[in-house]
């Protein structure tokens, strides 16, 4: 009866655990890098997403080919789903692999 107890109260704990996954909202980011205009994409969670999009500038990035470049400016993030405003962006985009 004690091992039936245990286990129904540790299922319940797992239940109220927030799910990581279902926190984290992905996000794609039009930067201008070292190597030139690019589209990065980001997994963030929710509530540290303007944290991040500020702590860009200067990150350490690596090309196809495992060359380094850095982040020079940010120009637009937005959610994955959703398509950039600027015209560049939108472009640099449709042409960046997923």
């Amino acid at each position: 009866m004690k091992i039936m107890s245990v286990a129904l109260i540790s299922g319940l704990a797992l239940l109220t655990l927030p799910s990581i996954a279902s926190e984290l909202v992905q996000y794609k980011c039009f930067v201008t890098a070292s190597q030139g205009p690019k589209v990065v994409f980001f997994g963030w969670q929710q509530q540290n997403i303007q944290k991040n999009i500020i702590k860009l500038q200067g990150k350490r990035l690596a090309d196809e080919k495992g060359t380094q470049n850095y982040i020079k400016k940010v120009h637009e993030c937005v959610p994955l789903s959703t398509d950039f405003t600027a015209v560049a962006a939108q472009k640099q985009d449709k042409m960046t692999l997923r």
